[in-house]
């Protein structure tokens, strides 16, 4: 039997991800992608519950690629509408993105919830969901203050300070990340581990 869908897309959870994201030949999109629904990038818990401890511990690891994919597409969006001077439509792309963010981010709470039998393994994916819900806190706030800075112009007597706080929110966004990664990497060996 071969894997299930989910396990083979690092997008989402579904074969048809991967044509979604991008247009074929002589087709134009009207907006620039936003990826993939929420619904496509939450595992079913029918999945989790079929799986091996092994087998959740591996699928955090698409979980953390599908959100990293997320991340990219929101970013780019932001820099889209900061660049093209849309600063107030920055609130409903939020509101777009956040139910991708919380579906990944259940995701990740699932499988740690279903992982009682490995708790040391439990206990690092829930420190990723953790950390990784402080860091979607983290990149909204530099967005709005990047925002900020954007509109302010260089004779501003406030801008010195914001650049200083964007410089710091970056240095503590990336401080996060690398704490993430360490953590997956933390995650990766003690699955080695785990016995099925």
């Amino acid at each position: 039997m071969g894997l299930p869908d989910w396990k083979r897309s690092a997008v989402g959870w579904s074969r048809d991800n991967a044509t979604r994201m991008t247009a074929g030949p002589g087709v134009q999109e009207a907006a620039p992608s936003e990826g993939v629904d929420a619904d496509e990038l939450s595992i079913p818990q029918s999945v989790i519950d079929a799986a091996s401890a092994r087998e959740r511990a591996a699928m955090v690891q698409k979980v953390q690629e599908a959100r990293l994919q997320v991340t990219e597409i929101f970013t780019s969006r932001f820099q889209d509408l900061v660049t093209a001077g849309r600063v107030s439509e920055y609130p409903a792309l939020v509101d777009r993105f956040k139910p991708k963010f919380a579906a990944c981010q259940s995701s990740l709470e699932r499988i740690a919830a279903s992982l009682s039998s490995e708790p040391v393994v439990a206990g690092l994916v829930g420190k990723v969901a953790r950390e990784e819900s402080k860091r979607l806190g983290m990149q909204l706030e530099l967005q709005v203050q990047e925002q900020h800075l954007s509109l302010l112009g260089l004779d501003d007597p406030d801008q010195p300070e914001l650049k200083q706080a964007v410089i710091a929110k970056r240095k503590a966004l990336k401080e996060c990340t690398d704490g993430i990664y360490e953590l997956l990497e933390e995650l990766r060996c003690e699955a080695a581990d785990i016995e099925d």
